[in-house]
């Protein structure tokens, strides 16, 4: 009798642990093509609000925006990149940019859905291309492997009391 019951639950907890919660992927793409001379700042916003994201929902989130020289071979340029009103780096030299959003940029982003993106030259000019956002996210709406667990324990407990209370 008792091997009869455990044949089901073991297969219900082998499912249970079988099922996946992964956290979901979020891109969002910023378009442009912007010309930014020295002491000039260029600023835009990434928003997911559009794309399916859910507020308070974002684990990590990675930015990367395409810079390149104008070819006019002047000084090396420098520019800062101000992500959610933190100033987060300073470059030599025009390249692509890419980095790990903090934690003030991921409690912005958590709070509203929208990244906003500051650019300022601080020597020579460059061209500022697409700007790339990845935002990884917790699905709140699949319960924990373990959770389900739980309750299938639980329950086949219910039902063992149960069906010994009337045995006897």
């Amino acid at each position: 009798m008792l091997f009869k019951l455990l044949k089901p639950a073991a297969l219900a907890l082998a499912l249970c642990f079988s099922m996946s919660s992964s956290a979901g992927l979020i891109f969002d793409e910023v378009k442009q093509k912007e010309k930014i001379s020295k002491g000039d700042t260029f600023s835009y916003k990434h928003d997911l609000n559009d794309n399916g994201f859910t507020l308070g929902s974002a684990l990590k989130a990675v930015i990367g925006i395409e810079i390149w020289d104008d070819s006019r071979r002047d000084s090396k340029e420098r520019f800062e990149f101000s992500i959610e009103n933190v100033q987060t780096t300073i470059l030599k030299g025009a390249q692509s940019f890419a980095s790990k959003l903090g934690f003030d940029a991921l409690l912005g982003l958590n709070t509203d859905g929208v990244l906003e993106v500051s650019i300022t030259s601080k020597k020579g000019d460059f061209w500022i291309g697409h700007s790339y956002l990845a935002v990884k996210t917790a699905k709140a709406s699949v319960p924990e492997p373990s959770s389900l667990a739980l309750l299938g324990l639980g329950l086949m407990g219910l039902g063992y009391a149960r069906r010994k209370q009337r045995a006897a």
